[in-house]
């Protein structure tokens, strides 16, 4: 479970990203093992999909890293078009953290980099590692009582979401959703995209050809897992197949193992047929 900041309760979504990276990943939902949120990436754009609807399948938004000619980023979300800097405000301070900040329900929030990841957390990491938080900055004056901040709080001190990137070395990716950015949570999940993404990563980090719009809603229908679980280098994944028993008279040992063994010595200057084990046991 996501160890969240001193001070703030559970969050209302803890979500596990399935890849090394934002590009092309799975957000799965560590309460119920189901995917929300889904990632492709191909030709320059990067779309965020939701699980749900009649299909099974949602757009949400889209960010199109290459702007053309003019060179300039353009991010969709519910089915406005804006420039990427007009979504999201890139600033460095005084000395030289980074923040990105935009508006959602009449609100400013900020993504800032926060304390690095230590061994006491879960997340599987070393010290030295960023994590993101997002804040609510301020609030519009014509708010209603809907607001994401409580009257007793204020506003920079409401956590909206923490997210923990890809990055080098580190095992697990998460997103934290608190209850107060719960309404916002599709801007909360494109602008981290904005802030996880390397300068240049949608070159190289295209999704393969078979990870399409339908296979996320085909996946979502047959219940199949839309995560994928990556082996270590060095291991196969291997599939078991019913292989034939071998009879055994009633003094041999009901131990040894059900299936052929074949072992090869070469040895200077003499040529070793190969001799298995059910071989073996015919000539007894």
């Amino acid at each position: 479970m996501s160890v969240p900041p001193s001070g703030v309760g559970p969050p209302s979504y803890h979500l596990k990203l399935s890849s090394t990276t934002v590009m092309d990943t799975t957000y799965v939902d560590t309460a119920t093992s189901r995917p929300v949120f889904a990632t492709i990436t191909r030709a320059g754009v990067t779309t965020l999909y939701r699980f749900g609807g009649r299909d099974g399948i949602e757009d949400v938004g889209e960010i199109r890293w290459n702007g053309g000619a003019r060179g300039g980023q353009l991010v969709t979300l519910h089915g406005q078009t804006v420039p990427c800097e007009d979504f999201v405000r890139k600033s460095k301070g005084i000395l030289g953290g980074v923040s990105h900040t935009f508006e959602a329900a009449r609100q400013r929030c900020k993504w800032k980099s926060g304390e690095t990841i230590g061994f006491m957390h879960e997340t599987s990491g070393y010290p030295g590692m960023r994590e993101w938080h997002c804040r609510l900055v301020a609030q519009s004056a014509s708010s209603t009582a809907t607001a994401l901040c409580s009257p007793t709080q204020s506003t920079s001190d409401t956590l909206l979401a923490r997210f923990v990137p890809p990055q080098l070395g580190l095992i697990k990716s998460e997103l934290s959703i608190y209850p107060a950015g719960a309404a916002i949570i599709d801007e909360l999940l494109l602008t981290s995209i904005m802030v996880a993404a390397g300068k240049s990563e949608w070159r190289t980090r295209e999704s393969p050809s078979s990870r399409t719009r339908e296979s996320l809603a085909r996946g979502r229908a047959s219940g199949l897992p839309l995560y994928r679980l990556q082996l270590a280098p060095g291991h196969q994944r291997v599939r078991s197949l019913p292989m034939p028993m071998i009879p055994f008279d009633g003094d041999d040992d009901p131990d040894l193992p059900p299936y052929r063994s074949t072992l090869t010595v070469n040895m200077e200057g003499a040529g070793v047929v190969p001799y298995s084990y059910s071989q073996a046991i015919r000539e007894e």
